[in-house]
């Protein structure tokens, strides 16, 4: 090779060589260490659905049925009626749903009914636990009772409901609640 001389010095031949084989190994690894880009594509998200529905019966469900009648409940007596009035939450969706429940408006009450002396009793019945909660109408109003149940897909839930008064919800000798839902 004409017009490259290598010194005769070793010291200066060692470091131009293992210069020249560094620079080939490091070209060598960078392009092996090269690769082609990927992608996962098309990807998209779907949320599950909540699908709550009410009955009185076990066959008919809609987002809202009329309620029920609590007659001769006694102040400091048991809560009516004595067996409950059945009703029936259905969930349609896909996903598990916490019950709650809650009045989203004061019932009319020209009778002044103390309602944190007025309680709902509340159980499902259908799953062998029968536990009864307990929550007054104004903690209803005020805000949620989270019951301690949950709705599976396409689950369908038997419950009663029952009334109860304090003894001394209200003074006379007979009093009434408006429609509440």
């Amino acid at each position: 090779m004409k017009g490259l001389k290598f010194s005769k010095a070793p010291l200066v031949r060692a470091v131009a060589i293992i210069s020249v084989i560094s620079l080939l190994v490091t070209g060598v690894t960078y392009a092996a260490l090269q690769s082609q880009q990927v992608s996962l594509t098309k990807n998209t998200i779907q949320s599950a659905t909540a699908g709550l529905e009410i009955g009185t019966s076990a066959t008919s469900f809609s987002s809202s049925r009329t309620g029920f009648q609590f007659d001769d409940v006694i102040p400091g007596g048991p809560a009516m009626p004595t067996g409950g009035d059945i009703f029936y939450l259905k969930n349609n969706g896909t996903a598990p749903l916490q019950v709650s429940l809650n009045i989203p408006a004061a019932p009319d009450n020209t009778s002044g009914i103390n309602l944190d002396d007025v309680l709902l009793h509340i159980s499902r019945t259908d799953s062998g636990s029968g536990t009864d909660q307990v929550a007054s109408l104004k903690s209803l109003i005020d805000g949620n009772l989270a019951l301690n149940d949950t709705l599976e897909p396409g689950v369908t839930g038997q419950y009663t409901i029952r009334v109860s008064m304090a003894t001394d919800a209200f003074d006379g000798s007979s009093a009434s609640l408006g429609a509440f839902d």
